[in-house]
């Protein structure tokens, strides 16, 4: 299980890692860093110091000089506890770049609730994909599609010397952030683990292995459609109470995964759209690529399977005892080639992302500390969103609630799976209830100004630490290394002033603050 865990810290190093902290602040207005790796204090083990550096963010300097003169007062007692085996040893670690990336066609207030709730929870500077310019793509297929299909597979692309790092790629400027960034990151981890254990499980390791299965990117669900051709890829939420008949589909609201192969499934995107006469919007071409996917995956199973036990599941399905839709659409003799293993999962709990697509009937706000729970049942705040970084702490802490906890605020959740959701995103032609009357409910909405303002002046640390269950510790960093945090880049390098996106004070009048 994949774990946000703060709490095993070298306290030998502490003193160090805040007095160089700071440093760190004072380097980085002298100079741009270009590699996440010269952020780190020398010396110092990866868990030891991303959990300080995070927290320093809540911290001004008068209250460094303060946490400097404790850990120096309670150094020698707590060093002990390391000696006599009180702390765990530091695991192994790796780094990786977080990236946001967020395609627009055009400055508007939806694009900056996008931008500014992201930058309110700490999510690295968004990389803006501009759809905007026209290409002819020589079929029938929608000029829209290509353009998000080509260009994103291009900006992908540029990413080739960090093949493993991490993007969140969002459908389109509408999409708003209530999570900080280690819950969504730890619940995708956890999402690729369960799916993976999944894998072994329904197959065998030889299987897995030699069929080349894996799960590494995670695509937000939706309710499935009825068509019979949305069903071979239809998942059924393992958290769900009424999963039975909500099972969710793939859906491409948010798309998270390693660079490569998010450039992969993009590419095979591309290919079928260049051979594609007929019109097809974007959803289209993605499930049917994970529609083959699940198709291969079958196809793998039936084929490893006994000739008694193939027997069985006719007789079973014929007699409607067994079998499943998926079952029942699969030729045994298909072929498995390699190249429709694309590693796509699906976030069938709406753990990371809900995508709201006009229907809000299992879509609820809920406030844990007033309110006894979900519709059917009580249900406590998840214990990820507890432990992370509380809703309004920032660098002064000035004009905002610091205190209030996130039991204490609106989430939005899903009554279907009691998900609370890092991400909330809504279809560009397909406009909600929620998605007009909702942005006043968000937690952040009253503060979004002051809270927004209090991030531009951070230094650069650690986005997020979490350990999985392999006990590898994962350190995510944003790959924009300027200090200034008020505005966005585009793949080309270029940097676009916040004033310049949402026109300042006249954005935060429209968004409802001032």
């Amino acid at each position: 299980m994949t774990t946000f865990s703060p709490m095993r810290l070298h306290i030998s190093s502490a003193i160090r890692l805040v007095s160089e902290s700071i440093q760190i602040a004072v380097r980085r207005s002298e100079a741009h860093f270009h590699s996440y790796e010269l952020l780190r204090p020398s010396g110092a083990s990866s868990e030891q110091h991303a959990w300080i550096l995070m927290r320093l963010r809540q911290y001004s300097n008068r209250r460094l000089l303060v946490l400097c003169a404790l850990l120096a007062g309670i150094f020698g007692g707590l060093s002990s506890l390391r000696s006599n085996g009180g702390l765990p040893p530091a695991v192994t670690q790796k780094d990786h770049l977080f990236y946001l990336v967020v395609p627009t066609t055009q400055s508007d207030s939806e694009l900056c609730k996008t931008l500014g709730t992201a930058a309110v929870l700490g999510y690295p500077t968004p990389y803006l994909l501009d759809w905007s310019t026209t290409h002819d793509a020589g079929g029938e297929h929608s000029d829209h599609v290509y353009q998000m299909v080509h260009k994103t597979r291009t900006q992908l692309s540029t990413l080739n010397p960090h093949d493993d790092h991490t993007v969140l790629l969002l459908d389109g400027p509408y999409s708003w952030f209530q999570l900080r960034p280690e819950v969504l990151l730890s619940r995708y981890h956890s999402i690729l683990e369960k799916a993976n254990e999944r894998l072994v499980k329904g197959f065998d390791r030889r299987a897995v292995t030699e069929g080349g299965m894996k799960q590494s990117v995670v695509f937000s669900g939706q309710r499935c459609r009825s068509g019979p051709s949305d069903q071979v890829s239809c998942v059924r939420s393992s958290v769900s109470k009424r999963s039975d008949t909500n099972p969710h589909s793939l859906d491409i609201g948010s798309i998270i995964g390693p660079a490569k192969d998010l450039r992969a499934i993009f590419d095979r995107a591309a290919a079928k759209l260049e051979h594609s006469t007929n019109a097809v919007d974007a959803q289209s071409v993605f499930d049917d690529i994970f529609n083959q996917q699940q198709i291969r995956r079958e196809a793998i199973r039936q084929q490893s399977w006994s000739v008694p036990k193939r027997t069985w599941s006719s007789l079973a399905e014929m007699v409607g005892l067994g079998g499943t839709v998926l079952d029942s659409n699969i030729d045994s003799n298909i072929d498995v080639d390699e190249t429709y293993e694309f590693g796509i999962s699906v976030d069938a709990a709406n753990e990371l992302g809900l995508s709201v697509n006009g229907n809000v009937d299992n879509i609820e706000w809920i406030q844990h500390s007033s309110a006894s729970g979900l519709r059917d049942s009580p249900s406590s705040l998840p214990t990820d969103i507890a432990e992370s970084m509380p809703p309004f702490w920032t660098t002064s802490g000035y004009g905002v609630p610091l205190e209030t906890r996130w039991e204490d605020v609106n989430l939005l959740a899903d009554t279907d799976t009691e998900a609370i959701p890092a991400i909330i995103s809504f279809s560009a032609g397909n406009v909600s209830t929620l998605q007009t009357t909702g942005w006043n409910k968000l937690w952040m909405h009253s503060h979004a100004q002051k809270l927004y303002e209090a991030q531009i002046p951070v230094p650069r640390l650690p986005l997020a630490s979490i350990v999985d269950g392999g006990g590898v510790e994962h350190i995510f960093w944003n790959p924009d290394t300027r200090l200034e945090r008020d505005g966005a880049k585009t793949f080309a390098g270029e940097w676009v002033a916040w004033q310049d996106i949402c026109r300042g004070e006249s954005t935060w009048r429209a968004l409802g603050k001032l």
